[in-house]
Parts: C-alpha cells; structure tokens; sequence
C-alpha cells in the first residue's frame, strides 16, 4: 500500500510540469531546455545541411511523398513476389526485414541517394535481420514484436548511413531476397508464428498466457 501511494505521489508531481513542457513543445513556445536543445538541434541541422527556416511548399511535399511511397512499394513488391512478407510463412525476419527494407530505401531516396544507394541500404536491412524467427507470446503479434519492430527503426536507418557513405553489399539485392526465402522455407515450423516456440514457450510466457493453449509450468 505504501509502494502504491508513493508511486502516485510521484506521478502526480510530475505528471503537471512535464504536461506544461510537452504542451510548449508541440505550440512551439519557448521552454526552460531552449538553451541546451536549440544548440544540439543547431549542430545537428548545420551537420546535415538541413536549413531549419525553410519548410516544404505542397508540391515538395507531395513529390516527396510520392518518391517515398514508390520506392517503398518497389522493394516490398520485389520480396512478396521473390520470398513472402508473412511471419506465418518466414518468421519475422521477412514481417521487420521487409518493412526495415522498405523505410531503409525511402530514407536514402529522401537524402538524395541514387537507386543503386536505395537498393543498398534495402540488402543492408534485410542482411542485418536474416534469420529472426517469429515467436509471438501466445500467438499474439504483442510481445515481442513491438521491441522488434522498433529496433527495425534503427536497423533502417544504420542501413540507410551506411550506403549513403558508399559502404557495397557483397551480394546483391536480389540474391540478399533469395537468400532470405532459402532462410524462411528452413525455419523449423515452431518459429513461424505458431507460439511453440522460443519467447512463446518460456516460463514467464506460458504463466502470462491464458488463453493460449499452453500450460503454466
């Protein structure tokens, strides 16, 4: 009881300033942090070449979003097509492969990367993921997915620096495809999204489970 009082006590001191800072944020009003922040955010802008007063106009911003939708729909067009995007059929390494693929490639078409960077930095996502099997905790795509899934955010984006620094894949991108089906028709069928397997079968999965199907120990 006394674990519970303090623990609201705490959220409630802090609930109301970090609220008022969050809301200055998004208003764009100025906040106590705008001296630290805006010399980091400075950094950061003049590092990458970003002019920070100069926004997109509508047609930028259109083109942009077209470019971007195109080149994520061509790399998750060449996996479905060439392996599959079912964590059912290859684990998750084609559910967070493809879709790390796919924000990988758009990231180095927004940077003004040319096709063959695009492609690169596709091969990098998929390489850097091969193999991941998919376990969901009674067969729900909860946990551990969304740790997974965010950590394909970094993998895109570690992929999308590295070819846009000139870094080659050995194997192509097509090959790295095909390479990935071979991969996901060898994944036992425990590790396809069945919850028989891997963080679906531990001891704490099968005591949070209760509707699964699996006994607690």
């Amino acid at each position: 009881m006394l674990q519970l009082a303090l623990t609201v006590s705490i959220y409630l001191l802090i609930v109301i300033p970090a609220g008022v800072y969050l809301y200055h944020i998004a208003a764009g009003k100025h906040t106590f942090a705008d001296p630290v922040f805006d010399r980091v955010d400075g950094a950061i802008y003049k590092i990458s070449g970003v002019d920070p007063g100069k926004g997109m106009n509508w047609k930028q911003y259109a083109m942009a979003l077209i470019g971007t939708n195109a080149v994520m729909i061509a790399i998750g067009y060449i996996i479905a097509s060439n392996a599959t995007v079912s964590g059912a059929e290859g684990g998750c390494q084609v559910e967070c492969g493809a879709a790390a693929a796919m924000a990988a490639g758009a990231l180095v078409y927004l940077r003004k990367g040319d096709a063959s960077a695009v492609f690169e930095a596709a091969s990098f996502a998929l390489i850097n993921i091969m193999g991941l099997v998919c376990d969901p905790v009674g067969g729900l795509v909860e946990f551990p997915c969304a740790l997974r899934n965010a950590g394909g955010v970094v993998n895109a984006m570690s992929a999308a620096d590295l070819a846009l620094a000139g870094v080659t894949s050995l194997v192509p991108f097509d090959e790295v495809v095909q390479a990935l089906y071979e991969v996901d028709r060898a994944l036992p069928v425990q590790y396809r999204e069945t919850a028989q397997g891997g963080m679906a079968t531990t001891p704490s999965a099968r005591q949070a489970c209760t509707s699964c199907g699996l006994k607690s120990d």
